[in-house]
């Protein structure tokens, strides 16, 4: 009958690689190596204690260690510099000797973008050049959804006054535009 030493000694030099493999995205390997060498440490003081069912029992116990070392001190990275803990707790985009993975968003609709915003710098030009500073001040109003309650209480306006100065505003940018 093999003792404790011997038994822990069998589990871990048959399942260091795996160990190791299986967890090589979640620390550096130093730290990784670390872990999993106080893990064996916690098992074999457990396996003094008592004794385990067989051999299985104790690989499932030196991993389930292990993952816990692995927390802690990603728990303890995360406290000392935010950006060591991010550079840690990232995944790899491609594989170790691959080239770089293609970063490309298909969601960003950059074109798209583009194209909008030279639309509002087109309109806020001809805003500039073609309509009154009245007009420019009742489109940006209800284009920032204000009400025309407001804008005419704040300006001592009537009601028509603001439909009229807003409908030609929004004519001639219309026009302007269209040229």
């Amino acid at each position: 009958m093999s003792t404790p030493d011997e038994l822990v000694a069998r589990v871990v030099s048959r399942q260091r690689a795996a160990l190791l493999g299986s967890y090589r995205n979640a620390l550096g390997r130093e730290d990784l190596e670390d872990a999993l060498g106080q893990a064996v440490l916690e098992v074999l003081l457990a396996a003094r204690r008592r004794t385990f069912a067989d051999e299985r029992h104790l690989a499932n116990a030196l991993e389930q260690k292990l993952r816990c070392r692995i927390i802690d001190r990603r728990r303890a990275l995360a406290r000392r510099s935010p950006i060591e803990h991010a550079l840690t707790s990232s995944v790899r985009l491609h594989p170790v000797g691959q080239g770089p993975a293609d970063l490309t968003d298909p969601r960003a609709e950059v074109e798209g973008r583009v194209v909008a915003l030279d639309e509002l710098r087109r309109i806020a030009r001809a805003a500039g050049e073609q309509l009154t500073a009245d007009q420019r001040a009742v489109i940006a109003h209800a284009a920032g959804g204000g009400r025309r309650a407001e804008f005419i209480a704040r300006h001592g306006w009537g009601s028509e006054k603001y439909r009229k100065v807003g409908q030609r505003g929004r004519e001639q940018l219309r026009s302007a535009l269209a040229a």
